[in-house]
């Protein structure tokens, strides 16, 4: 009987193993698959993967889905490296829902005790700019405008891309480029409601 037992032990463990190295194995898959849609370096990757296997190694993939995981994953990498991607990005190039994704953002970040560095707003103005075809006068005077924001501590708890866009936006409007609200709140991955708040926020202020 003790015998029995352990190799009963010895089974379990290995079926225990094999079934992790499958996980492992499906999420870097997955990985390779997301590369060229997420369009970042071999180096940002290599995080992504090294923050997978550790939110694997704490057991906080048991009951998500391996995208959802590594979409999270992948949010931190690009957060932590200062590349701007907004977390509606990563969920439209995972395809998971975004609300799914916070969920397990707030997760891990409380259990790995995690601290990632807030976006840099003016990279996030750049961005914008040449995603929506704004004039380098408009973007040189968004970005004195935000400088203006950030040495005032007005960016302090404001949605980073929301608050680029707002910033962004009344630029355009100051130079009569023709850039609605919906189509930067479109390019920053934000609702027109969010740049309208920031907008009137930023209206009182400065």
């Amino acid at each position: 009987m003790k015998n029995r037992i352990n190799r009963w032990r010895k089974w379990d463990f290995r079926s225990q193993n094999s079934h992790e190295q499958r996980n492992l194995h499906n999420a870097f898959i997955q990985l390779d698959m997301m590369k060229g849609a997420l369009g970042l370096p071999d180096s940002i990757i290599e995080k992504i993967a090294y923050l997978y296997r550790k939110i694997h190694g704490r057991g906080l993939v048991k009951g998500r889905t391996i995208k959802g995981v590594l979409a999270v994953a992948s949010y931190i990498a690009c957060r932590e490296m200062e590349i701007p991607r907004t977390l509606k990005e990563i969920s439209n190039i995972s395809n998971v829902h975004e609300k799914e994704i916070s969920k397990i953002y707030r997760k891990v970040m409380v259990e790995l005790d995690l601290k990632v560095p807030q976006l840099d707003l003016m990279r996030i103005i750049v961005k914008l700019s040449n995603n929506c075809g704004i004039s380098e006068k408009a973007k040189r005077y968004a970005m004195k405008t935000m400088d203006k924001i950030i040495k005032k501590e007005i960016s302090v708890g404001k949605h980073p891309m929301g608050l680029a866009g707002a910033v962004l936006y009344m630029s355009c409007k100051n130079y009569d480029e023709g850039i609605t609200q919906g189509q930067i709140a479109k390019a920053a991955g934000v609702t027109e409601v969010t740049i309208r708040h920031n907008l009137a926020s930023i209206m009182k202020m400065i």
